[in-house]
C-alpha cells in the first residue's frame, strides 16, 4: 500500500468516529495538494464515503463532504 493510499485509509477510518468534521477537513486539504492522486480504488472509497457523509445530520460535515466530492470532481477532468 502505497503512503498515499495508507493515508488516505486512515482519514477514511476516521470519518467513521465521532471527529468526521475534523477528517473531513483533513481529507478537504489533502484532495487541494496537487500533489496526491487517489488510484481508482481508492478514489471509489473516498467517495462512497462522502456520499455517506451528506446524510450526516451535522451540517458541516456534509458542507465539507460536498467540498470534497467537488475537489475531486475537478481534479478528475484535468
Amino acid at each position: 500500500m502505497s503512503n498515499v493510499s495508507y493515508h488516505i485509509s486512515n482519514l477514511l477510518e476516521k470519518m467513521t468516529s465521532t471527529d468526521k468534521d475534523f477528517s473531513s477537513y483533513d481529507l478537504m486539504l489533502e484532495l487541494q495538494k496537487d500533489s496526491i492522486k487517489l488510484d481508482e480504488d481508492s478514489e471509489r472509497k473516498v467517495v462512497t464515503m462522502l456520499l455517506k457523509l451528506l446524510e450526516d445530520k451535522n451540517g458541516e460535515v456534509q458542507n465539507l463532504a460536498v467540498k470534497c466530492l467537488n475537489n475531486i470532481t475537478v481534479t478528475r477532468h484535468q
